[in-house]
């Protein structure tokens, strides 16, 4: 999943974060974020084959957003969300519809619009499923890595790419270079991740390193709200008119501290560390729900805590309970 490194794990377009034409077989390095099979055509494998997602002859319905959409928390491609979409489609309807897995961790709104506008309405969908709002959030709470402003339609990984390549021909003081190399370096990612063992007395993870969490400071920009939207209805308005059913659906999300599973001592430990983050977070989710939302646009299941394998992406059981949520939507 890490945009990042381009050895081998999914290589992804700088802007788009996916590269079409590259399949990938994941190795299991442990853990409960595993990697998922890719298709030879880019999109999350609906099982570990690696065949062509789109089948010309069958309706297709084509699922957009980020990690959650595309199933991160599944620990095999079968349990994913598309992937079980797919089978109850048979199910219900054989050899009738097609489900394309084109969601991809940690887009947001506006890369959403920009695959499905560029590489999928084409195909005139039967109907196109986004499962988003969390990314939109993040993004903008947190900003770009120097001065936490938000920039509608941008996220983190573009601004630290052009900041990249424009630095390639910058010159830069000493300190910098050394702090750059060391936070490429696996012995800097070791030596950040003491620096920081203190802070709530918990180790941050590679990813919270890697993308700044460790110093981020969330805040609620409230024209995100606004932006997602417009974003959702530029996806309506496509789908639209090429005579495909648009249903956005807003990701789920746990609202209590209580408890004692995985999922709620992992969003305990976020807020420890960063204590601004649930009231960013609830701030961002209730101007949105106070919004005016189009039809198009349907609330999540309430989900329980121990169907999560961390603070947001669900397991198998949360991933089948939200498919067959979504599945009821769909009428089919």
């Amino acid at each position: 999943m890490h945009w990042e490194s381009q050895r081998g794990r999914y290589p992804r377009d700088p802007r788009l974060g996916h590269r079409p034409g590259i399949s990938y077989i994941p190795v299991d390095r442990g853990g409960v974020l595993r990697d998922l099979y890719t298709t030879k055509d880019g999109f999350i494998s609906t099982s570990t084959s690696n065949l062509a997602a789109i089948d010309p002859t069958k309706k297709l319905i084509v699922l957009l957003g980020g990690s959650v959409a595309m199933g991160l928390g599944a620990t095999r491609n079968e349990f994913t969300i598309a992937a079980r979409l797919a089978s109850l489609c048979d199910q219900y309807k054989p050899g009738e519809y097609c489900v394309v897995n084109a969601a991809c961790a940690a887009y947001c709104s506006w890369q959403e619009f920009l695959r499905y506008s560029l590489e999928l309405s084409d195909l005139n969908p039967h109907t196109v499923i986004s499962i988003s709002s969390w990314n939109d959030f993040i993004h903008s709470s947190i900003g770009n890595r120097y001065n936490g402003q938000w920039f509608k339609n941008h996220d983190r990984s573009i601004d630290d790419l052009s900041d990249f390549l424009i630095g390639l021909d910058d010159s830069i003081s000493a300190i910098d270079f050394i702090h750059q190399k060391l936070r490429e370096s696996t012995f800097g990612r070791l030596l950040f991740k003491v620096i920081n063992y203190n802070r709530a007395r918990q180790r941050l993870t590679d990813n919270e390193i890697r993308w700044g969490y460790d110093t981020a400071k969330f805040q609620f920009k409230p024209h995100s709200v606004a932006n997602y939207l417009h974003n959702m209805n530029l996806i309506n308005a496509i789908a639209s008119s090429t005579g495909s059913r648009f249903i956005c659906l807003l990701q789920p999300r746990l609202d209590t501290l209580l408890g004692d599973c995985e999922a709620l001592r992992d969003l305990r430990r976020l807020t420890s560390i960063h204590s601004e983050f649930i009231s960013s977070r609830d701030a961002f989710f209730s101007k949105l729900c106070c919004a005016k939302l189009p039809d198009y646009i349907q609330a999540s299941p309430s989900i329980s805590p121990y169907l999560y394998v961390d603070h947001c992406h669900l397991g198998d059981q949360g991933q089948l309970m939200l498919t067959q949520y979504l599945f009821n939507l769909l009428s089919i």
